[in-house]
């Protein structure tokens, strides 16, 4: 027994001997092959992986570039998109033709899809057959710009007439055949508050501080008595150029630009002493234009909420800034010679505007109630021009000369601080109105420019009606399937205890679900952001007390069937109608958009 077990042990020894040897063959056999196989893909996959994420960022990057072009010039959307990819590494042909980059439109007007595609060479599947591998990918952007708001026209609020014999238009700006939805008594006015005004007076964006709280509760976004949404570069208005109307100079003028305290209603300056001749820029209509409560020459500049006129008017700089391909003004460069500032008056007198009067100030006069020019440019190729209107920028630059050393000067031109990033001053406290037109030379351009709101508006009501109906937003049919979201922040401050309804009314010309002859449907509502509820007749009731200081959000899906006549600049604009129970006297803050944020990749 012991030998036969001692030589079954030698034969499994023997055996195991031999799989040894077998295992040793085997290693020496695979580790070339198989196992240096898989560490070379593992290798070349890596660099897939990297190159993966680098062709799909330049993807993105170019889609994001020239969506901003769409959807009217897709050829200008096509070169931005390829110029943007060929800075990341991706040019069209490149590689003996082995690089593409294909740009197209997406599944809407608005999309921009860019496809970049690359050879890369592996480093070790050459050796197992795979020499190379192709990375595709692809990115989709939307492009929705920010939509005017305001204005279809070539002048944004109230057009009182020029002087006669004064180089502006004698009576309108606009063409002989506006639209049907311009008019030169919108019933409101463009307006802004000084940064030291507090915030539950309605202006969202200009004013820094938050003196007291409201009616309706803690006002809103304000922390620690800061307004958490303060702007330091305050509002822009969008000029839009059609093509026509390119190389054809135009005059961007303002009404009464400079702040000059008359009380909301205008009867501040009230005199007996007041003529039509009244001084050398007001020759045949003084009465009407200084002393008439609520006439339509009476843009309501006041102090409001402090009770007194106040000791630091607030000082208004306009400034024209030129096209930007990423449709933020901020960065648009501003137009040589079209930088102005006005200084606020807190106290005139009604003799001050007298020229027969010792105490006659020919600075105020120049500017109060009257169409000042701020430049005229000539535009260069078609789209926005935009103009910044700010309140926290001290006075500077040069001032216009007088015949009089004795007056302060009311008028600077050229400081370049006007259109830094940052404002340099927060004391002016009160509330600034005006109005603005694009007036081209050539008559027969008037319908092709337009001045409108950009993004946020700010405007004041102070007629003495209790109905106020204006133009909203334009949504064009490249729009259907996404929705118009807007905010009215502040509403119903002049509604009194009885308050009043705001109401969304349908394009003109729109066609489809939504239409002029009915309802504007699906219309939501919520207050602060709370809950979203159903609006019947897209209408909502305000009051001071629920909506002083506040912010009304609003959303009005746009079906696939919705459309409107995008082919002049009056076509497809929804409506806004304001009832009150007694006179309107609301400065309110306005923001629209459409479909959310203006670019985003979608895929």
């Amino acid at each position: 027994m012991r030998g036969r077990f001692s030589s079954r042990l030698r034969e499994r020894l023997a055996e195991r001997s031999r799989e040894r040897g077998y295992a040793a063959v085997m290693v020496a056999i695979l580790v070339p092959t198989v196992f240096l196989g898989m560490a070379a893909l593992g290798v070349d996959t890596a660099r897939w992986y990297l190159e993966i994420e680098r062709v799909q960022k330049a993807a993105d990057a170019a889609a994001l570039a020239g969506v901003t072009y769409m959807p009217a010039d897709l050829p200008a959307a096509r070169a931005k998109a390829l110029e943007v990819s060929s800075k990341n590494g991706y040019t069209n042909g490149a590689k003996g033709g082995l690089t593409t980059v294909t740009v197209a439109q997406g599944d809407a007007p608005s999309e921009l899809k860019v496809t970049v595609s690359t050879r890369i060479d592996n480093t070790f599947g050459v050796y197992i057959g795979t020499p190379h591998a192709r990375i595709t990918r692809s990115a989709v952007a939307d492009f929705t710009a920010p939509a005017p708001m305001g204005s279809p026209c070539n002048i944004f609020g109230n057009e009182p007439p020029s002087q006669p014999g004064a180089a502006q238009p004698s009576g309108t700006a606009l063409p002989a055949s506006p639209f049907p939805n311009c008019t030169s008594n919108p019933q409101f006015w463009a307006a802004i508050e000084g940064p030291a005004t507090d915030k539950v007076q309605g202006d969202r964006y200009m004013t820094k501080t938050c003196v007291s709280g409201s009616s309706a509760g803690p006002v809103y976004e304000c922390v620690a008595g800061k307004n958490d949404e303060f702007k330091e570069e305050g509002y822009f208005f969008a000029v839009k150029v059609e093509p026509a109307a390119v190389g054809t100079p135009i005059d961007v003028q303002i009404y009464d630009p400079a702040y000059v305290y008359t009380s909301v209603n205008c009867t501040s300056l009230a005199s007996s002493g007041f003529t039509n001749n009244m001084n050398d820029y007001t020759t045949t209509d003084g009465l009407a234009r200084y002393d008439n409560a609520y006439s339509n020459y009476c843009s309501g500049d006041y102090n409001p909420g402090f009770g007194s006129i106040g000791s630091n008017p607030p000082d208004t700089t306009f400034v024209l800034r030129g096209q930007t391909e990423t449709n933020d003004p901020r960065k648009a460069t501003p137009i040589s010679g079209c930088t102005k500032q006005f200084r606020g008056v807190a106290t005139p007198s009604a003799n001050s505007l007298k020229k027969s009067s010792s105490s006659y100030n020919q600075e105020v006069s120049r500017v109060f109630h009257q169409w000042v020019s701020l430049c005229t440019f000539t535009p260069t190729a078609k789209g926005d021009y935009f103009l910044q209107v700010r309140t926290n920028v001290s006075l500077g630059g040069t001032p216009t000369p007088n015949n009089k050393s004795s007056l302060s000067p009311m008028v600077y031109s050229g400081n370049a601080a006007a259109s830094a990033v940052a404002g340099n001053d927060t004391t002016g406290q009160g509330l600034n109105s005006f109005a603005l037109r694009a007036v081209p030379t050539n008559t027969s351009m008037r319908s092709q420019v337009s001045v409108s709101g950009f993004s946020r508006m700010p405007i004041l009501q102070n007629a003495s009606s209790s109905t106020a109906q204006f133009n909203l937003i334009r949504a064009l049919p490249a729009s259907r399937g996404q929705y118009v979201a807007f905010d009215f922040y502040d509403v119903a401050d002049g509604a009194g205890s009885s308050g009043g309804t705001v109401k969304v009314i349908a394009p003109a010309d729109a066609t489809g679900s939504i239409k002029a002859s009915s309802n504007v449907p699906g219309c939501k509502g919520a207050l602060n952001g709370g809950n979203y509820t159903s609006l019947s007749n897209c209408t909502v009731n305000v009051k001071n007390t629920t909506h002083d200081g506040q912010v009304q959000h609003m959303v009005i899906p746009l079906p696939n069937d919705y459309n409107c006549n995008p082919s002049t600049l009056g076509g497809c604009w929804f409506r806004v109608q304001i009832t009150f129970g007694g006179t309107v006297t609301d400065f309110t803050t306005w923001d629209a958009n459409i479909g959310g944020d203006p670019v985003r990749l979608i895929e």
